[in-house]
């Protein structure tokens, strides 16, 4: 990035929300005035000073559905864009990114698509980075987690028939992909990341995640309380609250940072209806 460009925001508190968005809990917004940088080629400043324009939105929604605001996770956030293609790179407080996942003005039929890929990336620093998964036959899980919540933060955004609308086209284009593609449950033993870290298998992750949390849920309406929300945010407050009381890191608490299927399985199941494990079990 030598030769790049940077962009600095501050999300804060008073961020831009959307039109019938709930406000991010207290505490969770308590700690909104760290920092979120962009780094990228020069010739697409605009796309990124475009890009930024969202972000603190994303940030609001995310530490409102987890209940912990990035920042007090891993401190700041990097975006870095390259100019030319590549999968997304994620790592504690830092997004590798193809610059075609900057936020164009000109096109915006093409911003759900676009805000859809950037929550993800920032959805991914609480289910694949804090959060992580046992082993590679796990790896669904943490990237399908990312992947819902970052629709749950797509959907208060854009609305529900916008958000529809986009779940109806992508469950369209990754059906056609994924014909030929396993389940994302794997009946082997995956060695490595190379099996299933792919963005098609992260985006069908995501939709059968969307299935599962669907089914257990079973709301009639959102003002209902998600069952799957209050889990998941007492999921990562409880290791974050335990790490945040210790003045050297603990190598004991890693095993609770762990996500593996079986325990998944079985809490969704106690989550659902009567007739949700063979649902579960199906979708799976």
């Amino acid at each position: 990035a030598a030769n790049g460009t940077s962009e600095h925001i501050l999300t804060s508190a008073n961020a831009p929300v959307a039109s019938g968005a709930r406000r991010a809990s207290s505490h969770a917004a308590a700690d909104l005035t760290k920092a979120c940088f962009l780094y990228g080629p020069p010739s697409h400043l605009a796309e990124m000073r475009y890009t930024a324009h969202y972000l603190p939105r994303m940030f609001v929604l995310l530490a409102e559905y987890t209940g912990i605001h990035f920042s007090r996770l891993f401190g700041s956030f990097h975006f870095v864009f390259i100019d030319q293609y590549i999968e997304p790179k994620v790592y504690a407080g830092l997004g590798l990114l193809s610059t075609a996942y900057l936020l164009h003005e000109r096109d915006p039929e093409m911003l759900t698509d676009g805000i859809m890929r950037l929550v993800s990336v920032l959805a991914s620093q609480y289910f694949g980075v804090f959060l992580v998964n046992r082993s590679w036959n796990d790896y669904w899980l943490t990237a399908g987690l990312a992947g819902y919540v970052a629709m749950v933060v797509l959907k208060t955004v854009f609305g529900n028939n916008s958000f529809r609308m986009w779940l109806h086209n992508e469950g369209r284009d990754v059906y056609e992909v994924c014909k030929s593609l396993r389940p994302v449950l794997s009946p082997k033993t995956i060695l490595n990341a190379a099996e299933v870290d792919s963005l098609v298998l992260r985006r069908k992750a995501a939709l059968v995640m969307y299935m599962l949390v669907t089914q257990v849920d079973d709301r009639k309406d959102d003002c209902e309380e998600s069952h799957v929300q209050a889990y998941l945010s007492k999921l990562l407050n409880s290791v974050f609250v335990l790490e945040a009381k210790l003045k050297h890191p603990d190598p004991g608490l890693c095993s609770k940072r762990v996500l593996d299927t079986p325990t998944f399985q079985k809490d969704l199941i106690q989550l659902s209806h009567s007739d949700g494990k063979e649902v579960i079990e199906e979708f799976m």
